[in-house]
């Protein structure tokens, strides 16, 4: 019996490794991204609160406060809400930290409504970090 437990949870362990991978199979450059993306921006994350959801899928997210602080594209409110479902695309942000993101409107199991969400696979990412990523995107919003 407890051998059948450890290869049950040995299973589970690589099917969860697996599909997170393949979740992020390809992951577009910045170029491609600042493209496709509906804002990107420089902000700081203000709050977090956690939600449940009723789903088979997943057990929640997260809505983040963020406050932004630099618009690279598109016309963000000075204050707005981004969401990250528990899944093998979240993307999980630190409150008091500042990122670089590429946010898009979709839809996410268990929330009413489009909400804004960032891609765990792209070009997201916490400052000064992603001072390489911020350079290239200001480049791209003078040509």
């Amino acid at each position: 019996m407890r051998a059948l437990r450890t290869i049950i949870s040995l299973a589970l362990l690589v099917t969860s490794a697996e599909s997170a991978t393949a979740y992020c199979d390809s992951c577009p450059t910045v170029e491609q991204q600042f493209k496709t993306s509906a804002l990107v921006f420089v902000g700081t994350v203000t709050s977090a609160r956690e939600v449940a959801v009723r789903s088979e899928a997943i057990t929640g997210g997260t809505f983040y406060s963020v406050e932004v602080v630099e618009v690279l594209k598109g016309r963000p409110f000075h204050k707005l809400q981004l969401y990250s479902e528990n899944s093998s695309g979240r993307f999980p942000m630190d409150v008091g930290v500042q990122y670089v993101i590429f946010a898009d409107y979709g839809e996410f199991e268990g929330i009413h409504g489009q909400q804004l969400g960032v891609n765990p696979c792209g070009n997201s990412v916490p400052l000064p970090k992603g001072n390489k990523t911020l350079a290239t995107v200001r480049r791209l919003t003078k040509a």
